[in-house]
Order: structure tokens, then sequence, then C-alpha cells
């Protein structure tokens, strides 16, 4: 059976199998197709462009480099005449495709992956390596009420730590899932009841009902610090912090800032949430925000005006340090990505993502090529099967 299970794998790690998958990728992807059809309407919506045989010639250059369709050419706007780049800063844009087929596959240990996938297991994983994180006030596992330390408690339980707590908001969060769908939103109202927009209780029935279908976390809102709050008051502004982790050691590779918009209680990119680069050496902050899906440029947020031009991120070096420490507990993981809540006690980890969106980082901080040290981009294309986490594809 193993060594069946094993002919599968080197079959579907073939060099011209990944090719072919390559090849049929705007066919299979609906998330794909719909960034490209954004795209596209970016591009015929621009009156900038760079001259069509300057475009087909940079085009060809990405393509010939990487191996793979330069759909990430138009995703990017490169096209652009204000993205007047070198041949070297054009192929510093890494495609989807080689980032999550074939680098991110090489490196990943496909077995443990649980550990990070289950927001459940790495809150346990978190508590066991004191990794500071949000408190939890209930674990929903098939139905049932767990208690942070997994001890089977009651509704009234619950209902008891609500009523002698001070919080006002409370997030109910799927334990398997990306981009905070899924996640309800309470919020304290006048009569001391938690509801979301939609007008949903937090109760019992509500917490039985939704444990039919999928587990959750439960954990109440965190205070931010009053620096990130002058920016965006009402979501908790994450950072994104990427790290890498080899030979014992851990450091953090790149950064950006999260920042909610619109009275929306998250930050994520992929809801309504915009973004600014975060220079690792000095956390300033880049001097205008972008969001993901229309490149909306602010120099302001839209909703506080507060600037970002020389913002200094508070606590920047805590918060680098908490990344780096927080990813040595993590060794089997070579690159992570970090969101990190700034709270009014320091750094606190919200979450770790293996499968961290590439796609948002180089929005916002440019081709990535570099940074994650990618010089030779065929040896991935041959060597998925010599991969050092092998066993476990």
């Amino acid at each position: 059976m193993a060594i069946f299970k094993r002919l599968i794998q080197n079959f579907e790690n073939n060099y011209y199998i990944l090719r072919m998958k390559e090849r049929t990728l705007l066919r299979r992807n609906q998330e794909l197709i719909y960034h490209m059809k954004l795209a596209k309407q970016r591009y015929d919506g621009c009156e900038n462009k760079k001259p069509k045989s300057q475009i087909e010639k940079e085009m060809d250059l990405c393509k010939k480099y990487w191996r793979c369709n330069p759909f990430h050419y138009t995703f990017y706007d490169l096209y652009k005449d204000d993205y007047d780049l070198t041949d070297r800063q054009l192929i510093n844009y890494i495609p989807s495709f080689f980032w999550y087929d074939l680098f991110h596959r090489y490196y990943i240990p496909t077995k443990e992956s649980i550990l990070i996938d289950n927001k459940l297991i790495t809150e346990q994983i978190f508590r066991s390596n004191e990794i500071s994180q949000p408190e939890t006030l209930i674990k929903l596992i098939d139905g049932h009420f767990f208690s942070e330390n997994m001890q089977r408690i009651q509704f009234n339980d619950i209902q008891r730590k609500i009523t002698e707590s001070s919080w006002n908001k409370i997030f109910v969060k799927p334990a398997v899932g990306l981009g905070a769908y899924g996640t309800y939103v309470f919020k304290i109202n006048e009569d001391g009841f938690f509801t979301t927009t939609d007008n949903i209780t937090f109760n019992e029935a509500f917490l039985k009902g939704i444990g039919t279908r999928n587990d959750y976390i439960v954990q109440p809102g965190v205070e931010q610090h009053q620096k990130m709050s002058e920016i965006y008051p009402h979501a908790l502004n994450t950072h994104r912090v990427i790290t890498e982790y080899k030979d014992d050691s851990a450091e953090v590779l790149c950064a950006f800032l999260r920042i909610g918009r619109g009275g929306a209680d998250v930050d994520n990119a992929s809801q309504t949430g915009i973004m600014t680069g975060i220079d690792i050496n000095t956390g300033k902050l880049n001097d205008v925000a972008l969001s993901f899906y229309n490149r909306e440029c602010y120099k302001n947020h839209p909703d506080t005006g507060y600037s970002f031009k020389n913002y200094d991120t508070a606590q920047w070096d805590e918060i680098k340090n908490f990344a780096i420490e927080s990813a040595k507990k993590f060794p089997k993981f070579k690159h992570l990505g970090w969101d990190i809540g700034l709270s009014k006690n320091g750094p606190i980890a919200i979450e770790t993502n293996l499968n961290f969106s590439i796609d948002s980082t180089q929005i916002v901080l440019g081709g990535l090529r570099e940074v994650f040290r990618i010089d030779q981009p065929d040896y991935y294309w041959r060597n998925l099967n010599r991969s050092p986490n092998n066993e476990n594809l």
C-alpha cells in the first residue's frame, strides 16, 4: 500500500504532469478565474499602459524565467507605465502556481500541517509553548463545549464567564478556514446581549446549531494598543509577519500591516481591509495603503484620515522578536505567516498560517523572489520528489 501511494505521489510530482497542471490552471481554479477577471477589468480601464511591444517583451521574460503562464504580470498591474521595472525587478514577482504548487509544496511537511491548519490544535500548541494569544472562552467540538484546558463544561459556565467579564466582542471562528470566512462576530448591545449585525444572538441554541456542522473556537475580542486604534478602532489591526526557520534559528523575512475599514470588525484583505508594508529594519510603514481587489490607494485611512507616511509601528522590535521566538517553537515549518496583534499588554499571536497568501504579500511589498532566495525556479519544477519532506508528500 505504501509503495502504491508513493508511486501515485511520484506521478503527481512528475515534471510533465506539473506542466500539464499549470497549463490548465485557468480552467480549473475558480478563485484565479475571479482574480483574472478583475485584473482584466483593471487592464481594460487603464489609461497609462506601457507600449504593447514592451508589455509583450516583459510577459515573455516572466514566462521564460518561471516556466509559467505570466498571469501574475496582469494580476500585479505590471503593465502600468509607472511600474518602471528592470528585468531583475520583473522576475522578482513570484507566480501563484509556482509558489503554491512547487516552492511551497517543496518545503511543507504535509503530515504535520494540521498543527497549523486547525485553530483548535494551534491554540493548544500556543498554550503549551507559552505563546501569548487571545483568551479562549470555549472550544466547540462535535457539538460539545470544552474549556481552554479541554474540560467538558455546560453553557451556564460559559454564560457565567461572560457575565463576569468586561468583553464587548466575541468571535466564533471555524477551526479550519482562511480569511475570516465563516467567522461570527458578536457585539454587546444595550441590553447586555451579544448579537451579530444579522441579529443572531450568542446563546446555547446558536452554538448547538453550528456545532452540528463544524468545530469552532470562541474567543473574546482583544483590546488593542491605543496607537493602533488611532489608525482604525473597530478591528484588531494585525501585523502579518513572515518568518523563516533554518538551522535551529528563525528570522523575519518581510511584514505588512493589515487594517480594517468601513466599520468592519476584521482586518482581512480578502474581506474589506487594506494593507501597507512595514520596513522590517525600522518598523516604518509605507507611505500608502492598498486594497486587495481593486488596488485602491490611500495616503490616509479612508475612515479615520490617519496618515501612513512616517508612521513608526508601535513596539516593532517587540513584535519582530515575538515572531522570531514563536517561529523557533515550530521547527518543522520553514515559512510561516504570523498574524500578530498589539494588545495593551504587548504582542499577541492571533494565528499563524502555513498557506499564507503570496498574492496579498506581493501586492503590498512587491516581488519577493530574492527575499525567499529563489535563484533557480527550474530546480523546483524537476525536484519536487526530492523535497526535504518527501516522506510526507
